[in-house]
């Protein structure tokens, strides 16, 4: 059976997208899975860092992990109110009375989440802004949303495989 419609649980602490072909680990960056679910505090690292821990990413067997883009991100934005889209790869925020961080938790369990804590639910992209060299995109997951902010804040880091 499929997570939410749309997520194959493969057993080794990832999740196939059947929509987008994109095999997810399901912590983030710092944590790991165990015993079913994930385990450890997430790290919060600085953009200038995400690329070179996703290429040092050895997680089993595989090295091709990498940082996803904006729009990978973005499909993973669970709205579970269904405004303005359940799967809300908008860019707009989440509207109506949504669970938060707005993700499938199911899919993605979130143990460290603080709603009292703003930037434990930023997520990041490898896709820079256009709004300067200094700016990247991530996904603020309490709001379910985008926003591109100056680099030298951190965020969190989940990894993605491609055409799997």
């Amino acid at each position: 059976a499929l997570i939410a419609g749309r997520y194959r649980d493969e057993g080794n602490g990832t999740v196939t997208d059947i929509t987008t072909h994109l095999q997810w680990q399901r912590f983030h960056v710092g944590q790991r899975w165990e015993n079913e679910g994930v385990v450890g505090k997430s790290d919060r690292l600085f953009f200038n860092q995400v690329a070179e821990v996703a290429q040092q990413c050895n997680y089993l067997g595989y090295t091709d992990w990498r940082v996803p883009t904006l729009e990978e991100l973005q499909s993973l934005i669970y709205s579970s109110s269904g405004l303005p889209k359940t799967w809300n790869d908008t860019g707009e925020w989440c509207e109506g009375d949504y669970q938060k961080p707005t993700i499938c938790l199911e899919a993605f369990p979130w143990p460290d989440f603080d709603e009292d804590e703003f930037w434990d639910s930023v997520v990041w992209s490898s896709s820079p802004s256009a709004d300067g060299s200094n700016f990247a995109w991530y996904i603020y997951f309490y709001f379910g949303c985008t926003n591109d902010v100056d680099r030298g804040n951190d965020g969190h880091v989940r990894l993605v495989r491609s055409g799997q």
